[in-house]
């Protein structure tokens, strides 16, 4: 299983592995320098969406993430949304259930242009309310 749940909490910013990775995975020899000290503000899922092509393959390899990762997160942000009151501070994003959308979204590959609810128990399509998915308390996967 990939490493979903590092996306929305991981500090890559003091991960000094990640910096070495990446220093020493480009020529130019100070990528991960540049990273953090200049995308520092970047939450990991942001620094996914704004790297290169080719910083982001040592990137999704360095955290353990599939090669789509990014079409992944596009999809994310288009069509899913969270449904349940979220505490003061709190961004949809950082709670979502990133495994559990990324196998929904393998499954349903073809396009899509209805929104995706999420809710703590459950996935639903907007459209018609269908249960596409149930999540458990611990995330795991019941259909």
């Amino acid at each position: 299983m990939y490493n979903f749940q590092s996306l929305p909490t991981h500090d890559w910013v003091t991960d000094y592995g990640f910096r070495r990775h990446m220093n020493q995975s480009f020529s130019r020899g100070d990528l991960g320098d540049y990273y953090q000290r200049e995308k520092s503000h970047k939450s990991l899922l942001e620094l996914i969406k704004y790297q290169s092509d080719t910083a982001r393959v040592k990137t999704l390899e360095y955290f353990d993430l599939p090669a789509d990762t990014r079409e992944f997160l596009d999809w994310v942000y288009m069509w899913a949304a969270y449904q349940d009151d979220l505490p003061e501070g709190v961004h949809q994003d950082d709670i979502f259930p990133y495994a559990q959308l990324y196998t929904l979204w393998q499954r349903e590959r073809g396009p899509r242009s209805r929104n995706v609810l999420v809710y703590p128990d459950r996935i639903t399509d907007d459209t018609d309310g269908q249960v596409m998915m149930e999540l458990t308390g611990s995330g795991s996967i019941q259909r």
